[in-house]
């Protein structure tokens, strides 16, 4: 009896012993370390800003519009065509644009005024100070100076007085750029993939490509004619958010006002650029981008 005791308390102890081996091997193998706990928390933080900031920001306003889906981000161009962008789980066909330019702009009456964010026709020609900067780094060596120097150098007060000795040269090589502009009046269906609610906003940009390749974007959204935010702060932040329930559909107009960056042979893609590319990417190649000026012509 003795002997059959000693065995169960040797093989009890024998368990023990593994288990508390696979525990510690475990956490050990689970064990974060400093620099991947910063690293972790770096990247929960930036998703956390993502979504705030309204990479399909869903509406927290009660339990039901509360998604755990992840976005959509399937390329519908290979079974819908060219005229497709994806914004979160939101699915944006461009139907047809109505192209206004010159003259037509200021005389346009069937676009409301009060549709544009700030409740004003755009103007036919943007006027921009261009300034070659280039030109004035060789002409003031103070000003080259400044600018090559490190951050805070400078008091402010060092700064200004810089400037302000060199103001002549400054306005010397600055020029104002005359550009024509194009209003877009593209008319768009937008479909919510998604079974809950979703609010998020339109793409901002325009991408501008030259003949020879050189590409700018500026933003150029100006009229939205379904806007959910109208006054005050919401109107100026937030005008061309939209919200659709689940499986929702809507249809509505944007206006894009876009000034030839670079002649009249300009070629124009709406859509929104990848995150990181700082201005190095080509929006003909980019599933995400629609090319504006190939739409067909709204009918009237």
């Amino acid at each position: 009896m003795n002997k059959r005791k000693c065995v169960v308390i040797s093989v009890v102890a024998a368990l023990m012993l593994l288990l508390t081996g696979i525990v510690a091997y475990w956490l050990q193998r689970n064990k974060e370390s400093v620099s991947d706990r910063i690293n972790r928390k770096a990247s929960e933080t930036d998703a956390a800003e993502k979504v705030e900031a309204g990479n399909d920001t869903v509406e927290q306003d009660s339990p039901e519009e509360t998604t755990t889906e992840e976005a959509t981000t399937e390329d519908y161009r290979q079974i819908c065509g060219d005229n497709i962008l994806m914004i979160g789980s939101v699915k944006v066909e461009l139907l047809s644009a109505d192209v206004l330019e010159g003259d037509d702009i200021s005389a346009e009456t069937e676009y409301p005024v009060e549709y544009f964010q700030y409740e004003e026709l755009p103007a036919s020609n943007l006027l921009e100070d261009i300034t070659d900067w280039d030109s004035v780094w060789n002409a003031s060596a103070e000003l080259k100076e400044m600018k090559e120097s490190p951050y805070n150098a400078y008091t402010d007060e060092e700064y200004d007085e810089i400037w302000a000795r060199n103001q002549e040269v400054v306005d010397k090589y600055t020029y104002t750029k005359t550009m024509p502009q194009k209003v877009y009046f593209i008319k768009c269906r937008l479909t919510n993939e998604a079974s809950v609610a979703v609010t998020n906003t339109f793409p901002l940009e325009v991408t501008s490509v030259s003949e020879t390749g050189e590409l700018t974007s500026r933003e150029d959204l100006r009229y939205f004619d379904k806007p959910i935010y109208t006054e005050g702060e919401g109107r100026s932040m937030r005008y061309f958010f939209f919200k659709l329930e689940g499986q929702e559909s809507m249809e509505c107009t944007i206006g894009l006002v876009v000034p030839q960056e670079f002649g009249e042979n300009d070629h124009h893609y709406y859509g929104n650029a990848p995150e990181g590319s700082l201005g190095q990417y080509d929006p003909t190649t980019l599933p995400n981008f629609v090319d504006i000026d190939a739409l067909p012509r709204t009918e009237k």
